[in-house]
């Protein structure tokens, strides 16, 4: 799972320094619509969360 976060970021810094602008929003769906199965119990946790606790450092400690 740390592979595959690290690899989405990876990706997300090469976009910035091209130029375009990725939110924390785009990073946190971009990686949670990637999951495989299995991690639906822990996408249906994180639905329920307002979206003031719907923050990278929650999602991706």
């Amino acid at each position: 799972m740390s592979a595959y976060i690290a690899q989405a970021c990876t990706i997300v810094h090469k976009l910035i320094d091209a130029g375009h602008h990725i939110s924390d929003d785009d990073l946190l769906l971009a990686i949670t619509a990637g999951l495989p199965h299995f991690y639906d119990p822990f996408l249906v946790s994180i639905d329920t969360l307002s979206d003031s606790e719907y923050t990278l450092e929650l999602i991706i400690p």
